[in-house]
């Protein structure tokens, strides 16, 4: 896809890295906001998004780096 060959398999592991550890930060504001009182926390819905977001871009990068390698070979 477009989206492929603009960004490598580098930057889709980089990516997931972020966004795993940006799910991790909101994960722990959303205990510290949880501590109000709030039934709702959105910090959580971010960061169940964010980590999905992760999930989903290790498989890509594992794709293209195969796919990567089997052209170079």
């Amino acid at each position: 896809s477009q989206f492929d060959k603009f960004f490598g398999w580098k930057i889709r592991i980089l990516l997931a890295v972020l966004l795993f550890v940006g799910s991790i930060f909101f994960t722990v504001k959303g205990f510290s906001i949880n501590d109000t009182g709030q039934s709702f926390n959105q910090f959580w819905t971010l960061a169940l998004l964010m980590l999905w977001g992760c999930v989903s871009q290790i498989p890509a990068a594992i794709k293209h780096h195969s796919e990567s390698n089997q052209s170079s070979n």
